[in-house]
């Protein structure tokens, strides 16, 4: 029965999302039940149908609440609200606020000049600020986050914070809330203080994600080991076990707790406290609040001496967590945590199951579980993952997990940075993101396939057969694993397609063949430290299946097309790096050139007279700088064409302006090509019709955000590609664009488009001949 209310919760949650239900159809329903409920069944249809209606309008809520929020008016305002989150522990980059007045249920992030108020407030304040407000929009990339991620959590506006002197607080925070809120930070900050790469430990012990480098949390992707870095169960289970082996300690010599009945059972009570302490001081997510919730369910069965029932408590767990926060239902870390332990919780079981099978059952089981997850969010699963849970898991478990927490409860106590055991713990975390970066490197990665009807239907009767026989179930592990490797090996190569990332005001194009992948230019980087690198491209290679890249080429040294590119090399191992004639006579070289040289990446200068270079089925030819040439950083971009063979043309021209480009056509240079990248973003002052015309392109795209302050394409060159009727895409408008460079070029957008102000609305299809 409970299983069966929260899945109608969840299923409600996530028609409301879809907006094809019809509340008074179930509202009708429900009354109908109730008022033939006059046995157990329709009591209990009744009952499933009222949850469904209640997840339901919760989401529905929601989700009109934050489209309300989007369309108020932009500009200045005045808001108050409830602090309820922040990005990062130490140097968050957005608080976020509830209980608005005026917008009752919405909630609203504030970003900007954020540096000198995040130090003082604190989560559950009410404070009153004056913004600047405009809509929110998501950068939509493969594999980023849903457009609508931020609207499930009722946010539908942008406020940019004017001054730090332009917010006052105006109440206090409840104490419990206040109390743990600066605990949290407390504990981040003199965590930061004991190591300069204290990043892992923060985010092993208090969930702080943001904490961690681009690079490490690729690496744990890559292995399948990203759910080490959401606190859950493992982080839960250690503290409880140690805290309970202390208390039970401490009673057993405790003549009076002796006399009193079983030291053990005694020591429940304070150790669940401990358990839940410390999911409080971890954030509370919801991978938390599910570990929690068993913990507590756990700890009362044993208190009453009665058998453990996971499957009831797990549901009620779920129901809470749907109806109060039915967002978390759409959130990838929520959908990994009760989709594996539900998983682990109802696979079949062989019979008489030895403790050796369960090593290699609990992995492969939470990795087949969570193939259809991480497919429904765009993500690639390596079959690595299963084989880095048998070696890495215990590693973690039993040697870094626990020095890390010795280490946070010897600062939290009030002991200095330089003690041993946080030398220790800071070690540990130093060796242990070594030995993930290491094993990224060495460890074979293909891409896991989508798994079809028939593979499932093949791993279900291996786990038939496997409960319905013990001797069986070896030989059934062993099969599966055997088939999912084949499966894997020969799994058909990525089709070549072209990737215009959506990085905002930048440039970031994947161009993918069969037998290479070139990546020309990284996004921009941003003033709080960040970069479209860490934050867009990584995770968007990461999702289209990209594990290396043959070639990076950075166009030019201005922060909207190199910024990213810093993150890309360390998180993705790269061949070369291709740079414009005279990059080292640039300052603005000289990070990326030193990032390239540590990570062992051959740096290159190319240009005009510099010869074609073939990668896989990929032929790149550089087409300018000259040597020598002088001018702007623009003027000396990088240009490329690139042609698949039996494919599409692609000219990369980066920000090159019009006399550049009267410049290149008179050298002769191929530039005719089928796709076109508009150059700097589509200023008034690039795109002439002479390079329209010694292109002809069949389709033209522009990276530019969809209401920058530079109001980019340029109307001039709206009205050149009209006049010449080719067909363009922009990212801002239209989210990351996907191209096929065989057969007719089909550009697809990431999402809905947004309205980007005037102008006459683009085609996306190109023509269909030249």
């Amino acid at each position: 029965m409970l299983v069966a209310l929260t899945s109608c919760v969840a299923l409600g949650i996530v028609a409301a999302d879809l907006g094809g239900l019809s509340t008074a159809a179930w509202s009708a329903s429900a009354a109908l039940g109730i008022g033939l409920g006059l046995g157990p069944r329709r009591r209990a249809l009744a009952a499933l149908l009222l949850a469904f209606l209640a997840g339901h309008d919760a989401q529905q809520g929601v989700l009109a609440r934050a489209e309300g929020a989007r369309a108020a008016p932009a500009g200045g305002a005045v808001f108050e609200g409830v602090v309820t989150g922040r990005s990062g522990l130490v140097e968050p980059h957005w608080l976020e606020f509830a209980s608005l007045r005026g917008l009752p249920g919405a909630r609203l992030r504030v970003y900007g000049a954020i540096s000198a108020l995040e130090a003082q407030a604190r989560r559950g304040e009410r404070w009153r600020l004056r913004v600047t407000l405009r809509p929110e929009r998501v950068a939509r990339n493969p594999g980023g986050p849903s457009p609508r991620r931020l609207a499930r959590r009722g946010i539908g506006q942008r406020a940019s914070l004017r001054h730090p002197g332009l917010a006052v607080r105006r109440g206090a925070a409840p104490r419990s809330s206040g109390s743990i809120a600066r605990a949290r930070v407390a504990l981040a900050k003199r965590m930061e203080a004991a190591g300069d790469d204290s990043g892992l430990w923060r985010g092993l012990v208090l969930g702080d994600r943001g904490a961690i480098a681009p690079g490490a949390r690729e690496a744990f992707r890559r292995l399948g080991l990203s759910h080490l870095l959401a606190v859950s169960g493992w982080h839960l289970a250690w503290w409880c076990v140690v805290s309970f082996a202390v208390f039970a300690a401490l009673f057993a010599r405790s003549a009076r707790a002796g006399r009193r009945g079983d030291t053990r059972r005694a020591a429940l009570g304070p150790a669940a406290l401990c358990g839940l302490g410390y999911a409080a001081l971890a954030g509370g997510a919801v991978p938390v609040q599910r570990a929690a919730g068993l913990l507590v369910a756990g700890v009362v069965a044993q208190w009453l001496r009665r058998p453990v029932r996971p499957a009831p408590a797990f549901a009620c767990i779920g129901g809470a967590v749907l109806v109060s926060a039915p967002a978390e239902l759409f959130a990838l870390g929520a959908q990994l945590s009760f989709g594996v332990v539900a998983a682990l919780l109802w696979a079949p079981r062989p019979q008489g199951e030895h403790l050796r099978l369960v090593w290699v059952r609990t992995p492969l089981v939470a990795w087949m579980a969570s193939l259809p997850i991480l497919a429904a969010h765009g993500l690639a699963a390596s079959p690595a993952g299963v084989l880095a849970n048998l070696v890495l898991l215990p590693l973690f478990a039993l040697g870094v997990l626990p020095l890390a927490f010795l280490g946070a409860a010897a600062l939290l106590v009030g002991v200095a940075p330089e003690a041993e055991w946080v030398r220790a713990a800071t070690a540990a975390s130093e060796h242990g993101l070594a030995a993930l970066r290491d094993g990224a490197e060495w460890i074979p990665l293909p891409r896991a396939p989508a798994l079809g009807a028939v593979g499932w239907g093949l791993l279900a009767a291996l786990w038939a057969a496997a409960w319905w026989s013990p001797g069986l179930g070896r030989r059934a592990l062993f099969v599966c694993l055997t088939w999912l490797w084949i499966t894997i090996s020969v799994s058909p190569a990525a089709s070549p397609e072209l990737v215009a990332f959506d990085v905002g005001q930048g440039d970031a194009t994947l161009v993918r063949g069969r037998r290479a992948v070139v990546l020309v230019d990284g996004g921009p980087a941003y003033p709080d430290g960040r970069d479209a690198g860490a934050l867009r491209v990584v995770p968007g290679l990461a999702a289209l299946g990209v594990e290396r890249l043959d070639l990076v080429i950075a166009t030019h040294a201005d922060l909207d097309h190199r910024g990213g590119l810093g993150s890309v090399l360390d998180s993705v191992p790269t061949r070369e790096l291709w740079l414009p004639h005279g990059a080292p006579a640039d300052p603005g070289f000289d990070a990326l050139v030193r990032r390239a040289r540590e990570r062992g990446v051959t740096v290159r200068e190319v240009g005009r007279g510099s010869p074609r270079r073939r990668f896989g089925d990929l032929l790149v030819d550089p087409l300018w700088p000259p040597r020598g040439g002088s001018g702007s950083r623009n003027a000396r971009s990088l240009v490329v064409r690139i042609d698949l063979e039996g494919g599409a043309r692609v000219l990369l021209p980066g920000d090159i302006d019009v006399e550049t480009e009267a410049a290149l056509i008179a050298t002769a240079a191929p530039l005719d090509a089928e796709l076109l990248l508009l150059p700097h973003h589509g200023s008034g002052g690039s795109s002439s019709n002479a390079l329209l015309r010694a292109v002809a392109p069949r389709w033209a795209w522009v990276s530019a955000p969809c209401r920058g302050r530079f109001a980019l394409p340029h109307v001039a060159v709206r009205a050149r590609l009209a006049g010449r009727e080719i067909p363009w895409g922009w990212t801002g408008r239209d989210g990351a664009l996907r191209v096929p460079l065989r057969g007719p070029l089909l550009p697809k957008s990431s999402g809905e488009a947004y309205a980007c102000g005037s102008g006459e609305p683009a085609s996306a299809t190109p023509r269909s001949s030249r």
